[in-house]
């Protein structure tokens, strides 16, 4: 039970998952951003080197 008991009081590692846990939030929201926004930055960078070469 002393073991158990240890067990369930134990936070070493907490941190650790929490901060992946961030990172994952973030790239998964990133990634999102990315791929709706993604076509949109790619025309405006086509228009502008069609304006340049024109």
């Amino acid at each position: 039970m002393s073991m158990f008991r240890r067990w369930l009081t134990n936070d070493e590692g907490v941190t650790l998952i929490e901060y992946s846990l961030l990172v994952a939030i973030l790239s998964v929201t990133l990634i999102s951003i990315l791929f709706t926004v993604g076509a949109d930055i790619a025309d405006v960078f086509q228009r502008v080197s069609t304006d340049f070469a024109g």
